[in-house]
This record gives structure tokens, C-alpha cells and sequence, in this order.
């Protein structure tokens, strides 16, 4: 209904088939794609506007062959593609790489690759070595060019933690959420005249989750002298918002790309398995892995519960890291929001004078003042008192009361969406009735968030329809890229 008071508002003298049409385009952006492809009938000129050169259409549907987009979206894949455009075609310097050790051939080529170009893609699965090959990138890199200003970021928090870790401190190296990069809040359009980011190497992690709008932000923001390395892994969950510009750019095949193959992950084979098993929709094989858990038993077993003695934050936020519950879906009775609810009041039911409760939780909108970010995590620690004594330690050292803290989550269970730039130890994937929908995306990503161990509980046709289908967004990117070449 909701999207008919829409229709109407947008043309009123809109016909039937109009109407139709229209509302085909909307639930396809809904959906996260976009564009859609709509072969039969057209809408009036009026209201669309057949491949506009305007950066801003005027109007609300734009139209690039058989191919209809709402205007928002039009303009961010746009965007995109022009940014793509500029930066391959800009010159700049090629680079003879320092003598490179200890790495494959694919990933000596990934690093030759990023210094002849001023655009490359690196993806790979779970234990290729992405991270591994960007410290030897931006270590060769400064070696020949030790005045060079080097930039990483990620879509959130834990991944930007990942890659601090990873690096260590370098004078030269700076690192941050792409929000933060980008100057971007909850009140940005991302319509505003690009603010060129100051640095000559800039390397992007996890950028599967990025969507079309932040995505066309960041590669407007990408200065002529500056190279650009995309890095990710292809075959994980479409964004949350709109769009899935990574993996269309490793398959348009106009930006020089490599794909690391090589595992270096000898220890985990059966985890590495069941992902290519996904990947290639092997239902036996998935099926084969299906375990009947006893979830309060495990539950029990793996997460903390109320403790008498002092722990320290590093102590508690690395325990809270060896377990997590992924469930595919939000709502329901295997879903985050019902099962975070029972965990904590179970948790809190135990609690005695004394006693202190260890809860992870993750952060669910950004506060610049705190410097928290949506998707960044930390524990919560809840002590037994009068007073009900509740504050929060983050991995940045950050120790917050409560009642300060940004809107959060409960995060015993996280939603596989949600969990994408994170590792633990083992990992129990919950796949209720509804998680077909995300197709085998959604599998692949919680398989490969477990370092060492997974259990996947679920219901089988749900899983077998899943394997069947795929997430992945529909654009126009790799056509009009093709377009223009």
C-alpha cells in the first residue's frame, strides 16, 4: 500500500500498466538492487529519462536501455562509474616494487599490480592472505616512497581494529572507519561536492559491505595522485543498504584484478571445504555438516556467566571473541533479537550479591563525540548492586557508563550481516524458515567468520533452497562499463 500512495504521488495520471511498472521498480530497489530489468512497456517521458547526462535528474526515473532505476540510485551508480572511469584513465607513475619474500606468486603479482595501476581489485576467500598481502603492499610501498601519506579503511570499527592490529603504528599510516574518512554522518545525502582524501596510497578492506552510496562517495573522494587498492572477498553477503558494486567491478573485468586462490590455512580444512561446497552449491556436502544442537547447552558452555573475581577488559572482550551464535534472520524464535532478549535475562537471573555479568554488545549508530561507530563492538559489564552499576570497555580502550553510550544491541547472536568483518574462534550458525532468501551468500559468510571450528544447525529445505539461489544485486555497472571502454 505504502508504495502506491508513492505511485500516485510521483504521477498521478499514471495508467494501469504505468502503475505496474512503477511498482516493479520500487520493490526491486527495495530489494537492494539498482536497477531492473523491464523488457515489456515504458513509462511516460514525463517521469523517466532515458540515460541523463545531468549529475541530478529531475526526474524521479532514470532509464539506461531496458534497464529502469529510481533516480537515488541512478545517480550513485553513476557516480561510481565515472569515478572508475577518472581513475583509470588518470597517469600516474609506475612503480619497479622492492625484492619481495615470503609470499605466493599470486600475491607478489597483487602487489606488482598495485604499483603499475592507479585502480586494482584483490579478492580472496578466507585464508588467502588478503591482510597478509596488503602489509607487505604498504611496507614495499613506503620503502619506495618513505614520504608517501598511506591510508586504510574498512566499513567498521572491528574491521578497522583488525587492520591496526595487523599494521602496528606507522607515522606515516592512518587508519578509520569509511564514515569517518569520508566526513560522513547520519544527516549526509551523500549529494555533497567531494572532499578529496589526503594520501597517495589508499587500501580498502571489506568491501563486499560497502553499498552504492558510500561506495560511490569514497571513489569520488580519491585524489589523481593517489593509487587505490579494493580489497575483499567477492562470494560474501551483499551490502545491507544498496547495490553490490565490489564483486560487479571483479566481473566487469575492466579494472585489473587479481584473485588470491592459494589457502594458507592449513589447520581448518573442514571449514574451508564447506565454503567452496557452498560456493558450488554442493547440497550433499553442506547437508553432510548439519549438526542437531543442544543451544542452551552451548550456550552455557561458551559464553560467560556471572563471575565474583575481577577480570580485566582485555581479559573479558577476548573471551566474548571465541564464541559467537550467527542466525540468519532477525525476527522469530531463532532469531537475533528474540534469542539476544532470553540470553541476557537468563544470564541475569543467575546474578547474586557480588557478582559482576559480562554482556557483548555491539553498537547500532554512530556517535562522532564518542568516536563509537554503528557495527563497532565491546562488553558491557553489569554488576549486582542497588545502584544497578552498568559500563562498557571497547577494544580501543574506551571505558563508557551506559546511560552515555549510542544506541546498542545485545550481541550473544549477531545477524550474519552484521557479523561480516569479524573471526571467532567457533562459530554455531543458526538457519531458520526465512534464510533462504538470502541465498548461499548468507551461508558462505557464516562459514567463514570461524577460525577453527563451525557447527551449522538448521532445517534442511530452508538450506537446500538457499544453496540455490544467489543474493547478488542487480546493477547496470558492468554494462555501462562495457559501454563506455
Amino acid at each position: 500500500m505504502l508504495i502506491d500512495h508513492f505511485v500516485d504521488a510521483i504521477y498521478p495520471k499514471a495508467s494501469v500498466k504505468d502503475k505496474e511498472i512503477m511498482n516493479v521498480i520500487f520493490e526491486s530497489a527495495i530489494k537492494g538492487n539498482l536497477c531492473v530489468n523491464i523488457e515489456d512497456g515504458s513509462l511516460p517521458e514525463e517521469i523517466v529519462a532515458d540515460a541523463p547526462k545531468a549529475m541530478i535528474p529531475t526526474t524521479p526515473f532514470c532509464r539506461f536501455n531496458q534497464y529502469y532505476y529510481l533516480q537515488k540510485n541512478w545517480i550513485f551508480e553513476t557516480r561510481f562509474l565515472n569515478s572508475v572511469k577518472r581513475l583509470l584513465s588518470k597517469k600516474i607513475s609506475k612503480l619497479v616494487p622492492p625484492q619481495l619474500k615470503n609470499l605466493n606468486p599470486h600475491q607478489e603479482d597483487a602487489i606488482k599490480l598495485a604499483f603499475e595501476n592507479p585502480l586494482i581489485v584483490i579478492t580472496g576467500g578466507p585464508g588467502t592472505g588478503k591482510t597478509y598481502t596488503a602489509i607487505h603492499l604498504v611496507k614495499a610501498y613506503l620503502e619506495k616512497q618513505p614520504d608517501a601519506k598511506v591510508v586504510l579503511a574498512a566499513p567498521t570499527g572491528k574491521a578497522v581494529s583488525k587492520l591496526e592490529s595487523a599494521f602496528g603504528t606507522n607515522q606515516n599510516v592512518r587508519t578509520a572507519t569509511l564514515h569517518a574518512l569520508l566526513g560522513l554522518s547520519q544527516n549526509s545525502t551523500f549529494l555533497e561536492e567531494n572532499v578529496y582524501i589526503d594520501a597517495d596510497l589508499i587500501l580498502v578492506d571489506e568491501c563486499s559491505m560497502i553499498d552504492a552510496a558510500v561506495f560511490s562517495c569514497l571513489l569520488g573522494s580519491i585524489p589523481d595522485r593517489a593509487r587505490l587498492i579494493l580489497m575483499g572477498d567477492k562470494d560474501q553477503l551483499s551490502p545491507v543498504e544498496s547495490g553490490s558494486l565490489f564483486a560487479d567491478l571483479k566481473e566487469s573485468q575492466k579494472v585489473p584484478c587479481i584473485s588470491l586462490t592459494h589457502c594458507l590455512r592449513s589447520d581448518q580444512p573442514q571449514i574451508l571445504l564447506l565454503a567452496k561446497a557452498v560456493n558450488e552449491a554442493d547440497v550433499t556436502t553442506v547437508l553432510s555438516q548439519i549438526v542437531s544442537c543442544d543451544l542452551w547447552k552451548e550456550i552455557r558452555e561458551n559464553f560467560p556467566g556471572p563471575f565474583y573475581f575481577k577480570k580485566t577488559p582485555e581479559e573479558l572482550l577476548a573471551s566474548l571473541e571465541k564464541f559467537r551464535i550467527l542466525s540468519c534472520i532477525r525476527k522469530g524464535p531463532f532469531g537475533v533479537d528474540t534469542l539476544n532478549e532470553a540470553i541476557f535475562h537468563y544470564f541475569v537471573t543467575k546474578m547474586e550479591p557480588g557478582t559482576s555479568l559480562a554482556v557483548p554488545i555491539l553498537i547500532t549508530k554512530n556517535d562522532y563525540n564518542l568516536g563509537l561507530f554503528n557495527g563497532d563492538t565491546g562488553v558491557l559489564i553489569k554488576e549486582f548492586s542497588e545502584e544497578d552499576v552498568s559500563y562498557a570497555f571497547f577494544p580501543s580502550g574506551k571505558k563508557i557508563a551506559v546511560s552515555l553510550l549510542p544506541p546498542f544491541e545485545y550481541a550473544y547472536v549477531l545477524s550474519v550481516h552484521k557479523s561480516q568483518g569479524s573471526e571467532y574462534d567457533t562459530v554455531l550458525v543458526l538457519v531458520p524458515t526465512g534464510s533462504e532468501v538470502f541465498g548461499r551468500e548468507v551461508l558462505y559468510t557464516a562459514i567463514t567468520r570461524a577460525k577453527n571450528k563451525i557447527l551449522i544447525d538448521g532445517d534442511k529445505e530452508v538450506i537446500r533452497t538457499a544453496l540455490a539461489c544467489s543474493s547478488k544485486r542487480l546493477s547496470g555497472l558492468v554494462m555501462r562499463l562495457c559501454a563506455h571502454a
